[in-house]
């Protein structure tokens, strides 16, 4: 998945939109953070922590965390990797935005 194609499937859910900051992209429902792009090939997405732990559990080669996110609702997807629970993530990023 490119940022391209993962703009088209976070904002196919009602009311998200894409802004910029800092030259990179951000996708926000009603203010709340969503997700957001680090570098082209990895975003942050915001999730609970109980579905983060999953996810990294899960699939680490795909998902990560950044020790300077640790303390935070949000976990790194590398875009390049096989991820095929990247679509769920961003429903519950939405979901719980």
């Amino acid at each position: 998945m490119d940022l391209g194609e993962l703009h088209e499937l976070v904002t196919s859910y009602d009311g998200v939109t894409r802004t910029t900051r800092e030259g990179r992209a951000r996708w926000q429902l009603r203010g709340r953070l969503v997700a957001r792009e680090l570098d082209n090939a990895h975003v942050l997405v915001r999730v609970p922590f109980d579905v983060r732990d999953l996810l990294l559990r899960q699939h680490p080669e795909v998902f990560s965390v950044p020790q300077r996110f640790r303390g935070h609702m949000l976990v790194a997807v590398d875009l390049d990797a096989d991820s095929p629970d990247l679509a769920d993530a961003l429903t519950d990023a939405v979901t719980s935005a």
